[in-house]
């Protein structure tokens, strides 16, 4: 299971690295825009849809790497209650039902951007799956990081019975 957490962990510094070339590219195209409208008075006319691709690619490759970390928002207030091996059935499901989403997720947009294959997004004039295929990559994501945190949490469990069978 180290291997496979080792290997997400350099899976997850490419998809960062990714992710901040994303938002610097949106960064400054933005700025550029910016001033090419109000400073040059030459507006770029697909700025507003490239700078919206970059962005919707950096949040469909950054979601899953919340999903990873447990930072993604929940109300545990009353898992939190909870024994600690009730703590661990409900979380594991969670990350079940997460790691079946983002399955489905991944399914269902690839079957998109097969339906689409040969509709061009308008304005910036490229094949819409470029777009669509955001979104099949961060279900694929959050289907593997979430198979990672069930065998967590299933070893967690294992290793609870054992300490509890050993008092």
């Amino acid at each position: 299971m180290k291997t496979i957490g080792k290997a997400f962990d350099v899976l997850e510094k490419g998809i960062k690295v990714i992710c901040g070339v994303l938002a610097t590219g949106f960064t400054i195209m933005t700025l550029i825009s910016v001033i090419a409208r109000y400073v040059l008075n030459a507006p770029i006319w697909w700025s507003e849809q490239f700078c919206r691709y970059l962005f919707v690619w950096m949040l469909m490759l950054y979601a899953p790497i919340i999903v990873r970390h447990n930072k993604n928002l929940g109300f545990d207030l009353v898992v939190s209650k909870l024994p600690k091996i009730v703590q661990e059935i409900t979380w594991l499901i969670c990350e079940a039902l997460i790691g079946v989403f983002g399955a489905c997720y991944c399914v269902y947009t690839l079957q998109l951007c097969e339906k689409f294959a040969a509709k061009i997004m308008e304005g910036i004039r490229i094949p819409a799956p470029v777009m669509y295929s955001s979104q099949a990559v961060c279900g694929a994501l959050l289907a593997m990081f979430s198979l990672e945190l069930v065998i967590n949490h299933i070893i967690a469990l294992k290793n609870n019975k054992k300490e509890g069978q050993s008092k």
